[in-house]
């Protein structure tokens, strides 16, 4: 990467995982959920069906990458960045989240990226396991 590596953590709390829920509810009415059922909200829930607790909502923590992004490099990203993300592993309510931005190679650089700039993102837990990975890009 030309420029230093972008980085942020956070504290991913069931408050957050709550707000977070409320505000898709809002924005996708079928979405909405009776508040402090289901897998990222009910303890219970979440372990029937093998969790550790409740789960964030994966693009609660995919949007720090475009926060970062948008930090960074403003209209360009907003104009013309490209995000791709795969998620490996849930993040539960209590973790720590880090999220870094070109701290290591492109895993899986997209098949047309001559005239972007492309950046390897990566989400960590506190375990230093890797829950989430791809790649963000920008025109040149």
């Amino acid at each position: 990467m030309s420029t230093k590596p972008l980085a942020s953590e956070f504290d991913m709390s069931q408050q957050a995982i709550d707000a977070f829920g409320a505000l898709i509810g809002k924005r996708v009415p079928a979405l909405r959920r009776p508040r402090g059922t289901g897998h990222h909200a009910d303890v219970e829930a979440a372990k029937s069906v093998g969790l550790r607790g409740p789960v964030a909502y994966s693009l609660h923590y995919y949007a720090h990458v475009s926060h970062l992004m948008a930090e960074r490099f403003g209209e360009r990203w907003f104009n013309g960045g490209e995000i791709s993300v795969a998620f490996i592993k849930p993040v539960c309510a209590g973790d720590r989240v880090f999220v870094k931005v070109g701290e290591r190679d492109v895993q899986r650089p997209p098949e047309s990226s001559e005239d972007r700039l492309v950046f390897q993102a990566d989400v960590f837990n506190q375990l230093n396991e890797l829950v989430a990975a791809g790649h963000v890009s920008i025109p040149k």
